[in-house]
C-alpha cells in the first residue's frame, strides 16, 4: 500500500525527496524551547514562520523578502512592525542577511533583502550551519521580560508533567451546585426551587395556583 511518497525519487544529501509532494517545516524542540525563542514577540514568530514556509531545501540563504512584503504576510498594515520583527529575529539569532537590499536611481527598480535561517544548511554559500541562536543573549528588557515569563512556564509545566498533576485524558464531568430554598433570592426576574433541588428555571406567563414559588409575572405589561 502506498505511504503517499514517491518510492522511485531521488534522496538528497538533506535526506529529503527530490519530488516530494507535502512538505512541512519541521522545527526541533531544543530551538522551540531555547531562551532566544522565547524572547520573541508574536509578530517575530509570525514573521519566522513566513520564512520558514518559503524554504524548500534548496534555497535557504536566498529567501527574499522585504520589509512590506513581510508586513502583508504577516497581516499588518505598517511595515514598521515588519522592520521590528527581522531585527528582533537578527538579534536572537534565527536569521542573517545574506545580501542587502539594493536600489537603482535610474531605473526606479531594486530587490529586497536576501535572508538564510541559522539553524539550516547554508544553500547560498554551501556551508554549515550557524546556529546563532544559541548564543542568544537579551539585547532589551521587553526581550528579557518575554523570554523569563516564557521559561517560567515551561519549567512549571514540566514539573506539574512529572508530578502527574496535568490531566493528559478526557476532562472529568463536573457536578453542578444546585441550589436549595435556601439559597435562592428572587430578584428581577421569577425563580423557582423546587423540593427536589432542581435547578431554578423562569417561567415569564406562570399564574398563582397549587405551587406558591411560582409569582406570576406577565411580561410586557405594566
Amino acid at each position: 500500500m502506498g505511504n503517499g511518497r514517491n518510492r522511485k525519487a531521488k534522496l538528497l544529501q538533506n535526506g529529503r525527496n527530490e519530488h516530494e509532494t507535502n512538505r512541512f517545516a519541521r522545527l526541533p524542540h531544543s530551538l522551540l524551547q531555547s531562551a532566544a525563542y522565547r524572547s520573541l514577540s508574536p509578530n517575530s514568530r509570525s514573521l519566522l514562520m513566513e520564512l520558514i514556509s518559503m524554504e524548500n531545501g534548496k534555497n535557504n540563504g536566498k529567501l527574499w523578502l522585504s520589509e512590506a512584503d513581510a508586513a502583508r504576510r504577516m497581516g499588518v498594515s505598517c511595515p514598521k512592525v515588519a522592520h521590528k520583527a527581522f531585527a528582533e529575529l537578527i538579534a536572537a539569532g534565527f536569521i542573517a542577511i545574506t545580501k542587502d537590499r539594493h536600489w537603482h536611481i535610474k531605473t526606479g527598480t531594486g530587490r529586497a533583502r536576501s535572508w538564510r535561517l541559522t539553524w539550516l544548511f547554508n544553500c547560498a554559500e554551501s556551508k554549515s550551519a550557524t546556529d546563532d541562536w544559541r548564543k542568544f543573549e537579551h539585547p532589551d528588557k521587553a526581550s528579557w521580560r518575554r523570554m523569563d515569563s516564557g521559561l517560567r512556564a515551561l519549567s512549571a509545566y514540566r514539573k506539574e508533567l512529572s508530578e502527574n498533576r496535568i490531566w493528559q485524558g478526557d476532562m472529568p464531568e463536573t457536578s453542578i451546585a444546585r441550589p436549595t430554598s435556601d439559597t435562592v433570592e428572587q430578584g428581577d426576574m421569577p425563580v423557582t426551587a423546587s423540593s427536589d433541588n432542581a435547578i431554578p428555571r423562569f417561567y415569564p406567563n406562570s399564574e398563582q395556583g397549587d405551587m406558591p414559588e411560582y409569582t406570576a409575572v406577565p411580561w410586557g405589561r405594566n
